[in-house]
């Protein structure tokens, strides 16, 4: 949760929580038993089909077989469940210097553009002292943790960090992005000289300025119950990435991974994405983008 400075395409067709779908090609497949709403298709003959319906309590399905399989009702809350992870973020910068640090009066950012001057899984240290100025290395560590993320920053690359804290209610949202620079302090990027992105993500929010990516959220009808608290009804959501005109997007349920391109291969996981109806608890967003290097190298 953002509570941590140092910080589902839907599943096709299946059955709403509580209740089950069958889906039966062959003759006397019995019907599915139904919790909150899934509708089996009818059968080839001898009785409503192989699906069975899903209702209240729930109706078996017909004898002789050949059902259709059934699909979600349309209060269905297909792709329910909640998770709770949380993008945590540390940055560590040159002796002298303190990192940046949540404020409750005003928002914070840190913004450094430097060369990779060592890295490992989702830890990079960045010498911030430009190739042509007369200056003793500067360097500042940028270490992020996430569930399943797998950040590697290539050896030597340029790169541009950006990292923004924005006060909410009694902590901060944060955003943070890793970019490419072609070229820095008048040598050219030894690596690529391409604008990629390495790294983008978010918690506590959705929208990330500096990641080729549109994000929404699309409510999934979980029956969660109450009314909530002012904000958006009570629910949980799936994400879905957009990455320009034409793509129809990536959805991404909560704990789910995927790859989108925009242009090249970004891993994008949803961390959490839903709405309890807490009072004054409007913060349960998180995500991140990883650039995934490809098989040729990092070029």
């Amino acid at each position: 949760m953002m509570r941590k400075v140092s910080f589902v395409v839907l599943a096709t067709l299946v059955a709403a929580c509580g209740g089950s779908v069958e889906q039966d090609s062959s003759a006397g497949g019995g019907g599915g038993s139904g919790g909150a709403g899934a509708f089996g298709g009818g059968g080839a003959g001898g009785g409503s089909g192989g699906g069975g319906m899903g209702g209240a309590a729930g109706f078996g399905g017909g004898v002789a077989g050949g059902g259709m399989g059934g699909i979600a009702g349309a209060a269905g809350a297909v792709g329910c469940g909640r998770t709770y992870d949380t993008l945590e973020v540390t940055i560590e910068p040159s002796i002298g210097e303190s990192g940046p640090a949540c404020s409750m009066s005003a928002p914070v950012q840190w913004q450094a553009t430097g060369r990779v001057a060592k890295t490992s899984k989702n830890v990079f240290v960045l010498d911030t002292c430009p190739p042509n100025a007369d200056c003793m290395p500067m360097f500042a560590t940028v270490s992020v943790s996430a569930k399943d993320l797998e950040l590697w920053v290539p050896e030597n690359a340029f790169v541009s960090v950006k990292y923004a804290l924005s006060p909410a209610w009694g902590d901060c949202t944060s955003q943070i992005s890793v970019k490419n620079v072609p070229s820095w302090g008048g040598e050219q990027n030894p690596v690529s000289a391409s604008g990629r992105l390495y790294f983008a993500g978010t918690d506590g929010q959705i929208d990330n300025s500096d990641a080729p990516l549109a994000i929404t959220e699309v409510p999934l009808g979980c029956p969660i119950g109450g009314t909530g608290c002012g904000g958006q009804p009570p629910d949980d959501f799936k994400l879905v990435f957009n990455v320009g005109p034409g793509d129809p997007g990536t959805h991404v349920g909560m704990g789910e991974s995927k790859t989108v391109m925009a242009p090249e291969p970004l891993q994008v996981h949803n961390l959490r994405s839903f709405v309890s109806g807490a009072c004054d608890d409007y913060w349960n967003w998180a995500w991140w983008a990883a650039w995934v290097p490809t098989s040729n190298g990092t070029k």
